[in-house]
């Protein structure tokens, strides 16, 4: 499950946010895991459910506001199943 929020002097109105989702040795995000999400206030939570044949390493996960461009990027780490 991959949790973002935006943070703000005030509590933010609804936004969207483009979630890419990159793959351990991938140069481009997976399609299959990429998507626009709705994020009531500001928070929004995806599931993401890898598959077993997924590769295993450090994925990188890529939330950016559509309205403003702003990103934010983090590392998740997958082992192998």
């Amino acid at each position: 499950k991959v949790t973002a929020a935006i943070e703000a002097a005030v509590t933010p109105t609804d936004h969207v946010l483009h979630i890419a989702v990159t793959p351990a040795g991938a140069s481009e995000p997976a399609l299959c895991y990429t998507r626009n999400v709705v994020a009531p206030h500001g928070q929004a939570q995806l599931n993401l459910p890898l598959g077993l044949d997924d590769p295993p390493g450090e994925w990188r996960i890529t939330v950016r506001d559509v309205a403003t461009g702003l990103r934010a990027e983090t590392r998740l780490s997958v082992s192998r199943r």
